[in-house]
Order: structure tokens, then C-alpha cells, then sequence
């Protein structure tokens, strides 16, 4: 399931290349920035490992 959502978000900054190859990377970078916060920084994953949530955050 997770890998199909990566497939999904990569997808669309693929999108990116039918207009310039510069929206392209851009798009890629901007869609692996959101995937990494995604995977390291969720408060679901400080859930998920026993840490809690830091401040501001539920």
C-alpha cells in the first residue's frame, strides 16, 4: 500500500515533464520533500515508536 502512495505521488511530479524538464525536477524535489516529512517527521510515526508528539503537535 505504502509503495502504491509513493508510486502515486511520483507520478505527479512526472506530470512535470510534459511541461519543462525544470517543473520536472522541481516537482520531483517538492513531492520527495513531502514524502520524507511524511516518513521521518509525522506525529504518526512518534506514535508508532513511543515518542510523544512534540510541541504543537497531535
Amino acid at each position: 500500500f505504502n509503495s502504491g502512495l509513493r508510486a502515486v505521488f511520483f507520478s505527479i511530479g512526472y506530470l512535470g515533464w510534459f511541461v519543462d524538464p525544470m517543473v520536472f525536477v522541481l516537482s520531483t524535489l517538492l513531492l520527495l520533500a513531502v514524502l520524507v516529512r511524511r516518513q521521518f517527521f509525522s506525529a504518526a510515526r512518534q506514535a508508532v515508536i513511543g515518542q510523544p508528539p512534540g510541541p504543537g503537535k497531535n
